[in-house]
């Protein structure tokens, strides 16, 4: 296989020449026709355009594995604590080498009833072994202001170790309700201590904190708390080929299906969310990396087989518009559907089962960062109603569908409870 970038050298070295001298502008290669996120999707000319447009979109939300973050910068974000180099990959990402997922063996089956739809079923033992596992940073900002008259003061809450500012130290286990700092404040007409609280649904271990005085004079003090994430039922996964989804449930890989060699997938897909969008380069890229896996310690190349492998080849070139070596039907016949068995039985499954590799990228969307839920707290004054909002402690929207829910369910003790106990109930 050539080298993407090395190809790329040798297109434009031998046309530039030729080319300019009858032409004031020429495109460098027909890949530069798409953008910076399309050029990233392998075998695009496979897919129909509103797929790459939908790819393109949800690239950006995928959490990268960006180091600099993790020793130097102070600021809410989330990164993964670590991604792979794609088997297909393109000349763009090649260049970027901007790795936002992990390759992971995927199946294609409705297995259990919670795949349905765009659900999917994650296996146990890999979450265990710290597949897509993320970090999540929440900053936490003090600003002492000389001109208010605020000084930070030591205060003693609960056994959190603190420093003689009052502020937290590094490795502190701190929670939801916690007590980051205190200030001082002297006004004209009173005088008191305004505790700096953590915010909602916060919690993990105070990672870094930094000090230092802006250009007015005040002393501004950052703290990070670091919280690692695992996936939960909720959490949100898409493929380089738009096929998005959230975990459905997270069964135990003595449970799941596997093949004679004792491979249990990672992933398992519902096979209705592929004819629906054709998303053929994703069955492609599944075919393509289970060629390349199982051939890797042959010393041809398993796309080229009439040429050598390199070692310095650690991908498949799946630019789009280049040429998909060998046949695709062939391929699929022979790569894709195997024979497998069920967990649960042991019995063989009847059908061949689509078995292969594809690069899933980690989304921002996680269902611990959006759940939340109280029992009781501040209310609006006009309405009488529970404030909305997850920052403001507040409760979640019941409306008008939820209501003809609950009458449909004959469920009349909780619809006075939702509407009237919980929510609008006042002397």
């Amino acid at each position: 296989m050539i080298d993407a970038t090395e190809h790329m050298q040798c297109f434009i070295a031998t046309t530039y020449d030729s080319i300019c001298k009858q032409h004031t502008h020429i495109e460098i290669h027909p890949l530069f026709m798409f953008g910076l996120s399309a050029s990233m999707t392998p075998y695009a000319n496979f897919n129909q355009s509103s797929r790459i447009v939908f790819q393109s979109a949800m690239s950006k939300q995928a959490i990268p594995l960006t180091l600099h973050i993790m020793t130097s910068m102070v600021l809410d974000s989330k990164i993964l604590t670590y991604a792979q180099k794609p088997i297909c990959t393109t000349t763009i990402s090649n260049t970027i080498k901007e790795y936002n997922g992990v390759n992971i063996v995927i199946v294609i089956l409705s297995y259990s009833e919670y795949n349905q739809e765009d659900s999917l079923l994650f296996n146990k033992s890999s979450i265990d072994r710290g597949l897509s596992s993320s970090i999540k940073y929440e900053v936490v900002e003090i600003i002492e202001n000389k001109f208010m008259n605020e000084t930070l003061v030591y205060i003693l809450d609960g056994d959190i170790l603190r420093d003689n500012d009052g502020i937290v130290l590094i490795d502190q286990q701190v929670k939801d309700g916690d007590t980051i700092a205190a200030k001082f404040i002297i006004t004209e007409k009173k005088q008191s201590i305004e505790k700096i609280v953590l915010k909602s649904f916060v919690s993990g271990r105070v990672d870094k904190v930094t000090k230092h005085t802006s250009v007015e004079g005040n002393k501004i003090v950052r703290v990070r708390i670091l919280l690692y994430k695992f996936p939960i039922v909720g959490d949100k996964f898409t493929s380089r080929h738009s096929q998005k989804g959230v975990i459905g449930a997270i069964m135990s890989q003595e449970d799941l299906l596997f093949t004679k060699d004792g491979i249990a997938p990672d992933l398992i897909i519902n096979p209705h969310a592929i004819p629906s969008r054709m998303t053929m380069d994703h069955l492609l890229e599944m075919v393509m990396c289970k060629i390349y896996v199982l051939d890797s310690n042959n010393a041809r190349d398993p796309i080229l087989p009439s040429k050598p492998k390199s070692r310095e080849s650690s991908c498949i070139d799946a630019t789009t518009f280049n040429k998909a070596y060998g046949s695709f039907e062939g391929d699929t016949a022979k790569f894709s559907k195997q024979k497998m068995y069920c967990g649960t039985t042991g019995l063989p499954i009847e059908a061949r089962v689509a078995i292969g590799i594809c690069y899933y990228d980690v989304l921002r969307h996680q269902a611990r960062d959006k759940a939340h839920s109280i029992s009781k707290g501040v209310i609006q004054s006009l309405t009488k109603q529970p404030v909305e909002g997850q920052s403001r402690k507040g409760g979640l929207r019941f409306g008008k569908m939820e209501k003809d829910c609950l009458i449909a369910h004959g469920a009349a003790s909780m619809l006075l409870e939702k509407l009237k106990n919980t929510s609008d109930l006042c002397e």
